[in-house]
Order: C-alpha cells, then sequence, then structure tokens
C-alpha cells in the first residue's frame, strides 16, 4: 500500500515535467478561476455590507410618501407613474398625523 502511495505521486510529478507547458496553464487557469470566485464574492458582500449602511443612514423615523394607489383593481401593483400630486393641505394633514 504504501509503495502505490508512492508510485501515484511519483508518477503524477513525471508527467507534470513531462508536460510543463501544460501544467503551468492548468495551473493558471485554476488560480484564475478561484480568484475571481473570490472577487466576485468579496464584492458581493461588499455591497450588500454599503447598501445596508446606506438604509441605516436613513434612519428609523422616515417614511416614504407617494401620490397615487400602491395597488390596482387586480391586486398588483400599479404603475408608479400618477397624474395625483400632493399639495400644501395633504404635507400639512400628514404633518399632524402621530406616527
Amino acid at each position: 500500500m504504501n509503495y502505490y502511495i508512492f508510485f501515484v505521486i511519483k508518477s503524477a510529478f513525471l508527467d507534470l515535467l513531462k508536460n510543463k507547458i501544460r501544467a503551468f496553464l492548468t495551473t493558471l487557469g485554476i488560480v484564475i478561476g478561484v480568484a475571481s470566485v473570490v472577487l466576485l464574492l468579496a464584492f458581493g458582500l461588499g455591497l450588500k455590507n454599503y447598501i445596508a449602511q446606506q438604509f441605516d443612514n436613513l434612519g428609523t423615523n422616515l417614511v416614504f410618501v407617494l401620490p397615487g394607489q400602491v395597488f390596482n383593481r387586480s391586486g398588483g401593483f400599479s404603475s408608479l407613474r400618477s397624474s395625483i400630486s400632493f399639495d400644501e393641505r395633504d404635507y400639512f394633514n400628514l404633518k399632524k398625523t402621530k406616527y
């Protein structure tokens, strides 16, 4: 058993020495692939943390109010383009409302 493992390792190294260019290109491909996966994961986590930080900076007492209906009659989301607009009376009514 011990001799077999030694033979396999020796055979692998001899094959690597015979095909140096192929071994180098294979190693280079593996390194580039692993590095790209690590970079994409790091970029994704960094972007996630940045977005979470931006939401935290907004505060907990901030409310966005948009004119119009959120849902249409069929239960789906309505278009954000609305002909309804706020006026000063709406502003003061919202300001009087307790949250």
